[in-house]
């Protein structure tokens, strides 16, 4: 059977800044190559090609480059136990469900372990008003009483606000 001990163990994961943002808005993904051994790799490649609906704006990365035309992060020598990481912005261009993937594409040695090599961040983008930056809404609730005897009536004081900038409609408290 062999070659489990000839390969190595690259992880992939990825975060994204903000998983509900709005139209216009920018989100950063932080994409993470982390070698689990047992070997040292070379000529480490992930993908992650931008999906519709968000759109390249910049990158960086202590380790290797990125192509944003080809999504290729070329990482090269990942040494066992160490971490490589890509920080993509881009901005948010149409609303719905958005799922980005970053996927192991290439090693030497192999990777062994496919369980593991490839992640995925997913946002859901709002209108925010057709292009505006959202809504923030601060709910404070107050008691009248916050040590009442048994059969005490207490009033609840619940105050929604919206902190802008664009108007917030369907709410529900």
């Amino acid at each position: 059977g062999g070659g489990g001990s000839a390969g190595t163990d690259i992880a992939i994961t990825k975060i994204v800044n903000d998983e509900t943002p709005q139209v216009g808005q920018q989100v950063t993904y932080t994409i993470t190559a982390f070698n689990n051994g047992p070997r040292d790799a070379d000529d480490v490649t992930v993908r992650d090609v931008l999906p519709a609906g968000v759109v390249y704006v910049s990158n960086t990365t202590p380790d290797g480059s990125y192509g944003s035309s080809t999504g290729i992060w070329t990482i090269g020598v990942l040494d066992e136990g160490d971490t490589a990481r890509l920080y993509i912005t881009a901005t948010v261009t149409q609303t719905g469900t958005i799922v980005n993937t970053a996927r192991l594409d290439d090693s030497d040695p192999n990777d062994t372990r496919s369980s593991n090599n490839e992640d995925t961040a997913t946002i859901t983008v709002g209108s925010g008003g057709g292009g505006g930056t959202g809504t923030d809404i601060a709910v404070t609730k107050f008691v009248s009483n916050d040590r009442p005897a048994v059969g005490t009536h207490i009033t609840y004081t619940v105050n929604v606000t919206n902190l802008g900038p664009d108007n917030a409609t369907g709410l529900k408290i």
